[in-house]
C-alpha cells in the first residue's frame, strides 16, 4: 500500500538525509528515542467511522498527493458488515494546537467543520480537502474526527527483571512498550504476548 509509512517528525528531519543517528535515553524505567537532543514524536489525528464501502474512493482521493505520506488508511480487520475504517492524518504543531483546542471528544466531521468554518484555514489544504470530500460522501454523518494526540515512542528495555511486592511481574501493553499506531499498538499486539505467556505457564505446569 501507498499510505504506510510516514515521513514527518516534530522536529523537522527529513528524508533526505541518508541516515539519522539515534540514540536511545533513559528515564525512570524507559527508553526513549532521542535524534540529537530532540525526543522523536508526531502529532496526529483519527478520523474514524469510513465504512468500507468508501474505501476505494477515499485512496483513490488520497493518493495523487499522499507522496509525504500525510495520510494513512488502515483498514480493519471485522466482518464486512460490522467493519469500518479509519485514516491517521499527521499534523504540524500548529495544526495540532488548533484541534486540541476545538476537539476534546469524538464528534461528527461535518458537525466540527460546520462549527468551526471561520477557522479551519488553520489546516493545509490536502487536509481540509480531503474532510470536506468525506463529507460529501457521507451521507449517514457517521465518520467522526477525534481529539488529537501526540505518540512518543518508547520501551520498557528490563521489562523481564521487573518486580511488585517482591514477585516477578510480566509487562504487557504500554508498561512494556509504546509502539506507533500504524503498525498494531495496543491490544492487537499485546495480545499475541499474553497468549505467549499462557502458553508458556501451561507448559511449566503440565511439566
Amino acid at each position: 500500500t501507498n499510505f504506510t509509512n510516514t515521513n514527518q517528525v516534530s522536529n523537522g528531519y527529513g528524508i533526505q538525509q541518508s541516515y539519522m543517528d539515534i540514540v536511545l535515553k533513559k528515564y525512570g524505567i524507559y527508553h526513549f528515542p532521542y535524534i540529537g537532543n530532540d525526543r522523536i514524536n508526531t502529532h496526529m489525528i483519527k478520523i474514524t467511522g469510513i465504512p468500507i464501502g468508501m474505501l476505494k474512493s477515499v485512496a483513490d482521493f488520497i493518493e495523487p498527493f499522499n507522496h509525504s505520506h500525510l495520510f494513512y488508511i488502515w483498514k480493519g480487520v471485522l466482518l464486512d458488515e460490522i467493519n469500518s475504517s479509519l485514516v491517521f492524518v499527521n499534523l504540524a504543531k500548529k495544526e495540532y494546537d488548533f484541534l486540541f483546542s476545538c476537539v476534546r471528544r469524538p464528534v461528527s466531521l461535518k458537525t466540527f467543520l460546520n462549527d468551526n468554518s471561520g477557522k479551519i484555514s488553520a489546516l493545509n489544504y490536502n487536509i481540509k480537502s480531503f474532510m470536506e470530500m468525506l463529507i460529501k460522501i457521507d451521507e449517514s454523518g457517521q465518520i467522526k474526527i477525534n481529539p488529537p494526540f501526540i505518540y512518543e515512542p518508547y520501551i520498557n528495555m528490563d521489562a523481564e527483571c521487573g518486580c511488585f511486592n517482591e514477585k516477578r511481574i510480566f509487562p504487557i501493553g504500554d508498561s512494556y512498550f509504546c509502539g506507533h499506531p500504524k503498525v498494531g499498538n495496543g491490544l492487537w499486539t499485546h495480545l499475541g504476548f499474553i497468549n505467549h505467556l499462557v502458553e508458556e505457564i501451561k507448559t511449566a505446569f503440565e511439566n
